[in-house]
């Protein structure tokens, strides 16, 4: 699928725009799913499986793609997509566990919620083929669902939402924040949330990822997330940038920083030496 979605870029000279641009690959990606993704749902399905990092960058919610995917089948297609997904709730349950604690949350509550639909689907149809491929792998369904349900209580017992690693001082900390505010970061940003992402705490009950503001584009923000902590933070800190910051994604901040240091000509993005600016300013503050 990657290298397909290449060759089409490639065919609609859109490939440059992306490395110029991180921030359109969503978009371009979203027109492009419904030349490719769709066409052979039987395919799809089982590409998804063992793709899933792709796919889950491009489609953060599993649940949505097989929503929508489900309003384009023929009866006779969703009956055979039904009747796959038994076989490939195992490899789903092995993706998932070699994910970290984060993703592995997320990727166990997608399948979920797959298997709830597929369930709501069959026992509500009214279409013979549907309801006959449902009744001959409800068993199935219904086990990989309780098999899934329970990995999902294990991971929650155990997982816990927290903030970077961090030894910058309160002083240096609300010095970023004033540097970062209204240019970077939504002015009305709580500070005792931004104030929480420098602490490898689990975050306030009540947090909520800071606001990005325009200029702070997807790159950006991964460089500036690298730049302050990767060094303290060297396995992690991209999963836990996804919980700090809105709109961000694992892999879209780690995949457009590596193209802007393959493709820009200073080997930075796009504003990286306002950022640089920023970071200096914390550790010398402007009198």
């Amino acid at each position: 699928m990657d290298t397909e979605f290449n060759k089409w870029l490639v065919e609609k000279n859109l490939l440059k725009k992306i490395k110029n641009n991180p921030d359109l690959e969503n978009e371009l990606f979203n027109t492009f799913q419904r030349v490719y993704f769709f066409k052979d749902i039987d395919t799809s399905v089982e590409w998804f499986t063992h793709n899933y990092d792709f796919a889950q960058k491009q489609y953060p919610e599993f649940y949505n793609i097989m929503v929508e995917a489900a309003k384009n089948l023929t009866p006779i297609e969703l009956a055979i997509s039904i009747d796959k997904i038994p076989s490939f709730i195992p490899d789903w349950l092995i993706e998932a566990k070699k994910a970290l604690p984060i993703q592995r949350k997320k990727r166990l509550e997608q399948i979920k919620e797959l298997l709830i639909l597929l369930i709501q689907t069959g026992v509500n149809t009214t279409t013979e083929i549907i309801k006959a491929a449902y009744e001959n792998n409800k068993v199935s369904i219904n086990e990989g669902l309780a098999i899934i349900e329970k990995e999902l209580q294990n991971t929650n017992s155990s997982f816990v939402i927290t903030g970077f690693q961090s030894t910058l001082t309160p002083l240096q900390i609300e010095t970023l924040f004033e540097q970062l505010k209204d240019s970077y970061i939504d002015k009305n940003t709580n500070p005792d949330y931004f104030k929480a992402i420098f602490k490898n705490e689990p975050l306030p009950d009540s947090f909520k990822p800071i606001k990005r503001l325009k200029p702070f584009t997807v790159v950006l923000c991964a460089y500036f997330i690298s730049e302050l902590f990767q060094k303290e933070n060297p396995n992690d800190y991209w999963s836990i940038a996804e919980n700090c910051f809105d709109k961000t994604k694992a892999n879209i901040l780690k995949n457009s920083l590596r193209n802007a240091y393959e493709y820009n000509p200073y080997r930075k993005p796009k504003g990286y030496k306002e950022i640089d600016t920023i970071l200096k300013n914390i550790y010398t503050p402007l009198q």
